[in-house]
């Protein structure tokens, strides 16, 4: 199990590098002067810790992300994923649009709803598996 979690750990520590880099039409960049930059910069080294310490096999690294990977998914999920199941009102559907309109996306677009693009829609997937792992390895 500690391969997968290596494995899993740093795919998804590669996936979120992507934020920093920016890729036109997949998804966007930090923008270091915007109020929320701290947040990225934060949750990028703890995947740095995460990926280091399941290599390393620091078994205080995972109770820590066992903690923190659960408290991630739910806030992704009220982000991306419970207006695409429930529905969003038009100034959601705006917001949302505006923010990731342009990007590409794996599940088809909808009137109604918000579809997470295919850069939220893979981290999303890597996230519930890291989660899975994380307790896997807490046994």
């Amino acid at each position: 199990m500690a391969v997968v979690t290596d494995v899993l750990s740093g795919l998804l520590m590669l996936w979120f590098s992507l934020l920093f880099i920016g890729i036109n039409r997949f998804c966007g960049r930090i923008k270091w002067k915007d109020r929320d930059a701290w947040q990225y910069i934060l949750l990028e080294c703890m995947l740095i810790l995460y990926f280091i310490g399941s290599l390393k096999r620091w078994y205080f690294v995972i109770p820590m992300m066992a903690f923190l990977f659960p408290v991630w998914d739910f806030l992704q999920f009220r982000a991306h994923w419970i207006s695409w199941i429930t529905g969003a009102s038009d100034e959601r559907l705006r917001r949302y649009d505006n923010a990731f309109g342009d990007n590409v996306y794996l599940l088809p677009k909808s009137d109604r709803r918000t579809v997470p693009d295919a850069y939220h829609t893979v981290q999303h997937v890597l996230m519930a598996l890291n989660t899975i792992a994380v307790f896997a390895m807490l046994r």
